[in-house]
């Protein structure tokens, strides 16, 4: 059973409003508010464990500038695998557990998406070993 670390958490972060680009693209994600000042991982998706509301679920996370999009600010949004709900203003705490690659940038939005299901995939099995 896979317990958390004291120091482990990259974050308890505020789930704030993005641009909605996870939910158009079939992966809706909360994206969280980090200080300026908080070290983060390099950029890339990670599989992740999140805690909602005392419940440990599993996670797909990205640290990164969304260069599909050409973006320029750093992000991290978390895809809770098989979780609904609006998570909006409310507290999470994350704790990276494994990268599973790096950040690039991807000629179509479709295989953008497609990488993304096999991020998902690749971070649930990641995560059910651990």
């Amino acid at each position: 059973m896979w317990s958390p670390g004291p120091t482990s958490a990259l974050a308890n972060s505020t789930v704030e409003h993005g641009e909605k680009r996870g939910q158009q693209l079939g992966f809706p994600t909360a994206n969280l508010r980090i200080p300026p000042n908080k070290l983060v991982p390099a950029s890339g998706v990670y599989a992740a464990r999140v805690e909602i509301d005392g419940q440990l679920r599993l996670g797909a996370l990205s640290v990164g500038y969304r260069p599909t999009f050409g973006g320029h600010n750093l992000t991290v949004e978390v895809f809770i695998l098989d979780f609904e709900g609006n998570l909006y203003d409310r507290q999470i705490a994350v704790w990276f557990v494994q990268r599973l690659r790096g950040e690039r940038r991807f000629a179509s939005v479709p295989g953008l998406q497609q990488q993304m299901a096999r991020d998902v995939e690749n971070a649930r099995r990641v995560l059910r070993r651990s």
